[in-house]
């Protein structure tokens, strides 16, 4: 099922990953602040597509994540800082234009 948000500022609420069927959730071009909730690599369904792109989301990528088997994942152009997690070994752009995310695929943590 695709749930595309739009249009919505504020906090991406954690309930939303209390929904029965996720297939791609892309809500890109919002004013999203806050953080990517953790709650998201709970999952207990399939979400192979998470799009998050041209947000304000700030904090780090929960390590959670690593949990689930994408097959698209976008998180760039956010305030998003700290280390990469380990996911399924995705390019630059996915987290391209981030305020401080550092490791691979960018440049190592100092």
């Amino acid at each position: 099922m695709l749930h595309k948000i739009t249009n919505i500022t504020g906090q991406i609420p954690s309930t939303i990953t209390k929904l029965n069927t996720f297939f791609f959730l892309t809500s890109t071009f919002n004013v999203h602040l806050g953080t990517i909730p953790e709650s998201f690599g709970s999952l207990q369904t399939e979400l192979p597509y998470l799009i998050l792109s041209h947000n304000q989301l700030s904090g780090s990528i929960p390590k959670s994540l690593g949990n689930i088997d994408f097959q698209s994942f976008n998180v760039s152009y956010n305030r998003l800082c700290g280390l990469i997690p380990s996911l399924q070994g995705f390019d630059y752009y996915t987290y391209f234009h981030n305020k401080c995310l550092c490791g691979a695929p960018l440049d190592s943590c100092k």
